[in-house]
């Protein structure tokens, strides 16, 4: 069995921001020409003020290029329920939330965007293709690039929503005309394993909360983009779990913090198959993740790899892109 591990670093080339950049391209995508006025920008010019306005420590912080630094000290804040303040950390709840939307309209974008520059993940596809029946990728990333090329490259069964994360989906065939009632259910031939799993750690762009420990594929900002198609003919797919009518509930992601939450049912099956393909695995390819310090739960779930590497039952090599100090930095986390 071979193992893919990808961060940030594996989508670079798929014109994805790496950690250091994401606060800057949000930027960009929020007061872009076309947000004038709407909720976007109006949520990044409340982030923005916040970040403004803090002095000391406090700006540092919120100043910081890494992600994960702002949003911790964002999720500290929030932390502080107790606390009868109107000041400061009751403000930075809110200005969390705001930034968070950015986050999440910045990867929508991105995810319908990609439906529409299938060349820019051509890197991927030779790693891809080595994969066989059964092989599985492990990604902290929220990204959809591995599973449209597994699926543009290869076909429903061998990657598909219904069967490819780790947990089963039961998916219907669209709506109808008007918009709220499904067509009923899928396609025949369509209900069929993946022979590639897609373990996402951290969530993904388009999954939402259903409520009950359970979470939906949206259809406006997810199942639509993949552009999934029999016999040449575009199926349109429709989570019933969705909201029929409305905005979306609350996204479903582990996103950069020091504190991150991981929520469901789905969520924790997709953490327990990570943990059981990296004892089984031969081969284990780490591509474009540096092992940062903040993500504890992932090197808790790693650490079964250096005892299997001692008695030789798996190989590992790491792939870390570029020359700069935080490159030889990742390095060394991982010879260590």
């Amino acid at each position: 069995m071979k193992v893919l591990l990808l961060g940030a670093g594996a989508s670079k080339e798929a014109c994805y921001p790496l950690a250091s950049q994401l606060m800057e391209a949000v930027k960009a995508e929020a007061e872009g020409p076309s947000r004038q006025n709407d909720a976007v920008s109006k949520d990044w010019a409340k982030w923005q003020l916040f970040k403004d306005q803090a002095t000391g420590a406090t700006k540092e912080l919120l100043s910081a290029q890494n992600p994960e630094v702002v949003l911790s000290f964002l999720d500290l804040c929030g932390e502080m329920r107790n606390v009868h303040d109107a000041g400061e950390a009751s403000a930075a709840r809110g200005v969390r939330d705001s930034l968070l939307r950015c986050l999440e309209y910045f990867f929508q974008v991105k995810h319908i965007d990609d439906s529409n520059n299938r060349w820019r993940r051509d890197y991927l596809r030779p790693v891809l293709a080595d994969l066989r029946s059964g092989d599985a990728v492990i990604t902290f990333n929220w990204d959809t690039t591995i599973e449209r090329t597994l699926y543009e490259d290869g076909s429903w069964a061998r990657w598909n929503p219904v069967a490819g994360y780790g947990f089963r989906k039961e998916l219907c065939q669209g709506l109808d005309n008007s918009g709220v009632t499904p067509h009923g259910p899928l396609p025949a031939g369509l209900d069929v394993a993946s022979e590639i799993q897609v373990l996402k750690l951290h969530g993904s762009v388009g999954w939402y909360d259903a409520g009950g420990d359970r979470l939906y594929f949206s259809k406006d900002y997810f199942l639509n983009w993949f552009r999934f198609s029999q016999s040449g003919e575009t199926i349109s797919l429709f989570d019933p779990l969705a909201p029929r009518i409305g905005p979306e509930h609350r996204a479903v992601w582990a996103y950069p913090s020091f504190l991150k939450r991981i929520r469901g049912n789905e969520m924790r099956q997709v953490w327990r198959l990570a943990d059981e393909a990296l004892r089984q695995a031969k081969t284990v390819e780490v591509w474009g993740y540096s092992l940062p310090e903040s993500d504890s739960a992932a090197r808790i779930l790693l650490n079964v790899l250096p005892d299997r590497l001692k008695r030789e039952e798996v190989t590992i090599s790491v792939h870390i892109y570029g020359d700069r100090p935080e490159s030889g930095k990742a390095r060394d986390r991982w010879r260590n």
